[in-house]
């Protein structure tokens, strides 16, 4: 086999932080992720977690880089689709960070539905 790359990276790097709901509320049950994706890298080595109840999230393993972080909608079965324009919202949150150090400061992604097209 040739022409395959590995590689490998550990670092005790996180990206913390919170979600912020303004303007209304998103459907009982719903739930979010974050995504972080190193600038340099491709679309396919993303880092997840999930936002808790409280808003908030905590990625581990994060290399010093910087990141695009922004959110992706879980759908379920059990909760009712999200109109279109709250999915617009949603996807198109978008923070660059930088990772660095131990003391980075925590991300805030504030979504504010009253922000609808027409509105």
């Amino acid at each position: 086999m040739t022409g395959v790359r590995i590689v490998m990276v550990y670092s005790e790097l996180a990206i913390r932080g919170e979600l912020k709901v303004e303007g209304g509320a998103l459907p009982e049950g719903f739930k979010l992720s974050v995504t972080a994706r190193r600038i340099d890298q491709p679309a396919q080595a993303l880092l997840i977690a999930d936002v808790d109840a409280r808003g908030q999230f905590f990625i581990e393993g994060a290399p010093p880089g910087e990141y695009e972080v922004g959110l992706f909608a879980r759908l379920s079965p059990l909760i009712k689709q999200l109109d279109q324009q709250t999915s617009r919202l949603i996807s198109s949150l978008k923070e660059r960070i930088v990772v660095a150090g131990s003391n980075s400061q925590p991300v805030v992604l504030v979504i504010d539905l009253s922000r609808k097209e027409g509105n």
